[in-house]
Formats: structure tokens, sequence, C-alpha cells
């Protein structure tokens, strides 16, 4: 990655970030050297800058909390939410997780964000669980990069220390977006055990695409499993709906909880009740909404 040097740098890191993106970018290009300039290295730029406004964001809430909800398969009654990220950045407005969270899992930084989350959820429940709500969980992401760190644990304590609540109303969802070294596997799965011991539950999201596999279930224990979104998308084709049959089927006889997400329409709806899935997440019930809004939802239903 070459990085002509300009009047003004004047910081290392200014010089260095944008000369690595490249070096990346002529990996994946098979070239020699890739030069920073032009429309890329401006994406580059933004990038960067967002990442310095990461420790500011967190530090002022700026990144907020919003759930949508879940609702149980049978009779539609809210029984949970996933916890999402939204950015009110003010120099850029709202941001979506989307527009954030892959450049935190590739410079190495989601791990912050994840823990941070954390405590924005435990403060959810102990809110709740203060009105006597005790029904309602949570279930929050957390990178499998995250998830197999050495202080995974000792941060996750932390967190709870500081919040009352009934641990099983905390999921943790191991999320798709990092595949985990060999040798951070047995890690992963010392936190697990765990973490679970402590009475959070966890779950696999997006599963059965990505790095998740009927590997994932021999080798990890879990609570639940969370159907991507490709899966509910192509349940009417042939192949598609022997394989969804197949998963909940699998996860039931593991005794896990079964939740689909991306559910748009009665008719997936329908045919998700017949294979008798648990919990269904998607915009037919529920788009993403701020915490306030939710907890008056929560407590008003």
């Amino acid at each position: 990655g070459v990085y002509p040097l300009l009047p003004e740098d004047d910081e290392l890191q200014k010089i260095i970030y944008p000369a690595r993106q490249c070096a990346a970018a002529a990996c994946r290009e098979e070239a020699g050297c890739r030069v920073c300039g032009g429309e890329s290295c401006r994406i580059c730029q933004r990038e960067r800058q967002l990442l310095w406004d990461l420790d500011r964001g967190l530090d002022r809430g700026e990144i907020q909390l919003c759930l949508q909800f879940f609702v149980d398969a049978r009779d539609f009654h809210i029984v949970g939410g996933g916890a999402l990220s939204r950015w009110n950045h003010p120099e850029r407005g709202v941001l979506n997780s989307a527009s954030f969270i892959p450049l935190l899992e590739r410079e190495g930084r989601i791990g912050e964000l994840d823990f941070y989350m954390l405590e924005k959820a435990c403060a959810f429940l102990e809110e709740l669980d203060g009105k006597l709500e005790r029904e309602f969980f949570i279930s929050c992401n957390f990178s499998r990069a995250t998830f197999s760190r050495n202080d995974f644990l000792k941060k996750c304590r932390a967190v709870l220390g500081q919040h009352h609540f009934e641990r099983k109303m905390l999921v943790l969802e191991v999320t798709e977006s990092w595949q985990v070294q060999e040798g951070d596997q047995a890690r992963m799965l010392q936190n697990i055990i765990a973490i679970r011991a402590l009475g959070v539950r966890v779950m696999f999201d997006d599963f059965g695409a990505g790095a998740s596999s009927f590997h994932d279930l021999q080798e990890y224990p879990m609570d639940g499993l969370k159907l991507d979104k490709y899966l509910v998308d192509h349940m009417f084709t042939n192949q598609g709906g022997i394989l969804l049959n197949a998963l909940v089927q699998t996860g039931h006889a593991l005794g896990v909880t079964i939740l689909a997400e991306g559910v748009e329409n009665d008719d997936q709806v329908e045919a998700l009740q017949r294979l008798q899935c648990d919990i269904l997440q998607g915009f037919r019930f529920s788009v993403p909404v701020p915490a306030e809004e939710a907890r008056r939802t929560i407590l008003e239903k």
C-alpha cells in the first residue's frame, strides 16, 4: 500500500491506515501494490474518521439501544427483543449498525461495542425487573472474536454484577461475521460453558449460513438457534423447505429453542407454524424501535 505524503501529514496513524487499506485491496486484487488516491481513499478517510469518533460515541452515549421484538409463534404475543445499535452521529446523522459494525470487526474493535451494548441491555432488563416484568428477554450480538477473548468472562461478570435481573432473561447471540482461529476454539467453548453456568443463555445467530454448521452444534452447548433470513426467504423451494424442516427438527431433538428471523408475510408465518418453529422475528411483527418506546410497549402489554 503506497501512500504519497502530503505537506499536512503530521500523524503516523493518518498515514498508516489508508496505506494498510490499500495494501489489503492490492492483496484481494492480486496486484503488486496499490497507490492511495481517488474515491477509494475518500472512503478510507471516512472510515478512519468514524473509527476515531468511536471513543467519543461510546463515552457520550451517542450509540443507543434499539429493540426488534420477538413473538411466540403460536399466539404472537411479545416474548423478547433483539438488541440493535443505532449511532446518533453529530455530523453524519443516525447510522444503522451496518454502517459501522463491519468496520469495527475488520479493525479489531468490535469487542468495545459488544460490551457497551451488553451494559445497555442489562440496564434495560434491570428496569423491567424493577417493574416486576420478568418474562421479557433480550438477545445481544457477540462476535466470535469477542467470545474467544481471554477477558470475556471477567468483563461479562463485571457488567452483570452491576445489574439485578433474572439471568435467563439475557441471551448472547454468537454472530456469524468472524471465523475463530483453531487455537481460539477451546477458549470460546470454555467461555460459553462459563457464561451459561451464570444462568445466561447462548444461541447461534444466522444459523444455516456462513460459518455456522452442524459441527458447531456438536462442539458448542447452545440454548437456541436463530435461523438465517436466507432460509426463510427460500423456504418455499423444494430444497429450501427440506433444509429448513431438517434444521427445526434437529434443533428440537437437541432440546434447543428455534427462532426464525426475517419473517415478512403471512405465508411464511403459517409455514413456520406448521414446522413448529418456536419464536418469530421480522417486519411482519415489528420494526426496530428505540429503547424508551420498547419499554412503554412492554409495560403496557
